[in-house]
């Protein structure tokens, strides 16, 4: 021995063994060219009531017969039809060789490979397809097979008649198959069998390499697509688990509640299923829309009493869903289309944990579905949640899911269904939450919703739906949040702004947003009894005239208008003392007039953008007039591309979180201060390109560490550069050309430090 498994003396039995399965694999093709015609000589020469049936017959040669692997994938029709089973008065051959184009290359390599069997998995391989792959090699076998002999119980024509006939699950057609390649690996394992050269030890060789080499592939880390990913992100998809049956399953659960091999565990509630989903995301799950069963859920006499009607109408819905948006590519398929108990699979909660029937919900957002989405869906009348966002549903929306009268929440978010949105929705009259959004719908925005008075939250965003904004979908009393953003939508605002504050009466708006649009008209005011309000957003449209003078309420926390046609001076009555506005974005206008000084003020705000306007002039609001100290919060103050002048206030280069100042394109005059630059430690990106500063540039800013981002161009600086600027480590990109800079100090010092010769 040296080590090895064949030791050192059989190492060119080794080489033999590599060489063998590739002429195993030439044999194979031989063979089987030759199988086929043998197989009519023998079905005309078999006298067994099988002939009649087959039309195949044993090939022998010297009374054994011939081990060699049936075709991969079988083209020819005739040998397809040859075989193959079908029930009395059956029209179609059940898996044809037009089914077979349909295959993985990872089945079809298994298939040609069959001793790769041991270390593949098949659990993204559809059971329909596993199941014909096991009728290919049953084929193959009950061709090969010696006649039927007296008295015999078992046979593989007899075999292959039952796998023809009947509908195998994935556990059933993976074992089968998995048997059938273990056969066939068997077959060509003992070609490599000769006494006087080889022994049993190249088969063994054979069949332990491959597995060995399949192992290792089988170990590269893949996501649910087969795209290669890295272990730390494999780490966080769900553990694979395996039901009782050995079908790979993929489950949600956390892995120390996972199942071991048993499918009948009870149900989970929905306490339970909060706390897991709390646990993942690591924050409580919005109590909004619905909220698990409630009294309202409770079983009545009647219920009991239509208890299996109910329970097989329920079992026929979910059963429909998962096989028209094949079921088996799903992401997580934990239980399903397990008969005894539909309330225990992946998604579907129940009106309790112990129940066998009346599903409350369904949600299986991220999953993989694909297909058109079943309108048998709205026989589900219990139902309250459904959720199947961000998947790969196609098709309309039927309007049967109107007639869900109980239904509370409908998440179709992220899907690529199309048509127009059906009115027969606004009958569903539990509606709270409706998300239509990431879609492909078109037509009008129906008015029909506006029935629907219990409507907390409408997202239709980003679809090519036309036409107005209906008022009475916005005058819904019970609304928190509209957004129709990203479509194409006309007409003015007015009117609908208007219904969302209800003339005067306190709003429950939370969100509004008509982004991405063509609306037109006056910009609308900000309903100033909304108490709740945080978001108001209308840019990227064509509104003209000017900004109302009205004042919005102090819950708003972002205003965008940005991207329209606007005019006028922005008014100061917009920006109250106590106002908790976050961000303010009122670029890409043809605003005019000065800063106000309320905006200066506010004590909360992060983001101000008032940049591409051109005819915002005068001097920003500085010491004497505002304390913009109380402006610590801003990171981000871009107003370029405007007409302001005056100097620049050293108060607000020294804001502390500072990040963004971009004061280009305008004309500041006076010095670049060297007073407060050292404060601005997280400054990123300063630009004051094509102004009108003179002066020499601080040194200061060659100490600023978190500085990335340096434009002094196109201004009157003169005196000598800051070594420090030059040599600063972290700057990625510096221009301060443009200027009457004096480089004689800098070149005395040499090149930076990584710079070429001659680069400064």
């Amino acid at each position: 021995g040296g080590g090895t498994m064949f030791g050192p003396c059989r190492a060119s039995r080794r080489g033999l063994a590599g060489r063998a399965v590739f002429l195993i694999v030439a044999l194979s093709l031989v063979t089987l060219v030759s199988s086929d015609a043998d197989a009519e000589e023998g079905a005309r020469s078999s006298a067994s009531t099988l002939a009649a049936r087959f039309d195949n017959g044993p090939p022998h040669r010297d009374g054994a017969p011939i081990a060699s692997p049936p075709a991969p994938v079988d083209t020819s029709e005739e040998n397809a039809r040859r075989g193959s089973v079908r029930p009395a008065g059956a029209s179609a051959i059940r898996f044809s060789a037009e089914d077979e184009l349909h295959f993985s290359p990872r089945l079809v390599q298994m298939l040609r490979r069959p001793c790769e069997a041991y270390a593949r998995n098949v659990l993204d391989e559809p059971a329909l397809h596993l199941q014909h792959a096991a009728v290919i090699f049953l084929r193959h076998k009950c061709r090969h097979a010696p006649p039927i002999a007296p008295g015999q119980t078992g046979h593989a024509c007899a075999e292959l008649a039952n796998a023809v006939e009947i509908d195998m699950t994935h556990g059933e057609a993976a074992a089968a198959l998995r048997q059938l390649l273990h056969e066939r690996c068997q077959a060509e394992a003992i070609l490599l069998t000769d006494a006087e050269t080889q022994a049993a030890d190249a088969a063994r060789f054979l069949v332990k390499d491959t597995v060995r080499r399949v192992a290792e592939e089988e170990l590269e880390l893949r996501d649910f697509a087969g795209a290669p990913m890295s272990r730390e992100n494999a780490s966080k998809l769900p553990r694979l688990a395996q039901d009782r049956e050995d079908v790979l399953l993929l489950d949600s659960k956390p892995a120390d509640e996972a199942r071991d091999g048993d499918d009948r565990a009870r149900p989970r509630s929905w306490e339970e299923k909060r706390r897991d989903a709390e646990r993942q995301r690591g924050t409580r799950v919005p109590r909004w829309g619905w909220d698990g069963p409630d009294g309202g859920d409770v079983m009545d006499a009647g219920d009991v009493e239509d208890a299996e009607e109910e329970r097989r109408v329920e079992l026929m819905v979910l059963t429909d869903l998962y096989r028209t948006t094949e079921g088996t590519y799903w992401r997580r398929q934990n239980g399903w289309l397990d008969a005894r108990n539909h309330c225990a699979w992946e998604g579907v909660t129940c009106v309790s944990p112990d129940a066998e029937f009346g599903v409350l919900s369904l949600a299986l957002p991220d999953n993989g579905l694909s297909g058109v989405l079943p309108q048998t869906l709205a026989r589900l009348h219990r139902l309250r949640h459904l959720d199947l966002s961000g998947n790969r549903l196609r098709g309309t929306v039927s309007g049967a899911f109107g007639s869900m009268s109980r239904l509370r929440v409908l998440i179709l978010r992220s899907n690529a269904l199309y048509g127009k949105i059906p009115g027969e929705l606004g009958a569903a009259s539990s509606l709270e939450q409706l998300d239509l959004s990431e879609n492909h719908f078109a037509g009008r925005l129906p008015s029909d919703l506006s029935r629907l008075r219990e409507l907390r939250m409408l997202n239709v965003s980003s679809n090519g739906l036309t036409g107005e904004l209906p008022t009475g979908v916005c005058g819904l009393q019970n609304l928190e949040v509209l957004s129709v953003a990203k479509n194409r939508l006309s007409g003015d605002l007015l009117g609908p702004a208007a219904a969302l504050g209800f003339a005067g009466r306190r709003s429950t708006l939370r969100l509004f947003d008509a982004s991405e649009n063509d609306f037109s008209g006056a910009p609308p005011a900000v309903p100033p009894d909304a108490p709740e309000l945080l978001i108001w957003d209308v840019s990227k449209n064509s509104m003209r005239s000017s900004l109302p003078k009205s004042t919005p309420p102090e819950s708003l926390r972002i205003f965008a208008a940005s991207d329209n046609r606007l005019t006028g001076a922005v008014p100061a009555e917009m920006f109250a003392p106590k106002l908790q506005l976050r961000r303010l974005d009122l670029s890409g206008n043809a605003l005019n007039g000065t800063l106000p000084e309320t905006l200066m003020s506010l004590t909360q705000v992060r983001h101000i953008n008032i940049s591409g306007n051109g005819d915002i002039s005068g001097e920003i609001p500085h010491e004497g007039v505002v304390d913009i100290r109380v402006m610590r919060a801003l990171m981000e103050f871009d107003a370029s591309s405007n007409a302001l002048t005056g100097p620049l206030p050293p108060a607000l280069v020294g804001l502390p979180n500072l990040r963004v100042l971009d004061l280009s394109n305008n004309e500041l005059n006076g010095t670049l201060s060297g007073e407060n630059w050292a404060d601005a430690t997280r400054l990123e990106r300063l630009n004051l390109r094509g102004n009108r500063l003179r002066g020499s540039i601080p040194p200061e800013l060659g100490t600023l560490r978190g500085l990335t981002h340096l434009d002094l161009s196109g201004n009157e600086l003169d005196g000598p550069v800051p070594v420090a600027l030059v040599t600063a480590s972290t700057l990625e990109h510096m221009d301060i050309s443009g200027n009457s800079l004096d480089w004689s100090t800098v070149g005395r010092q040499g090149p930076r430090r990584g710079a070429s010769d001659g680069e400064l």
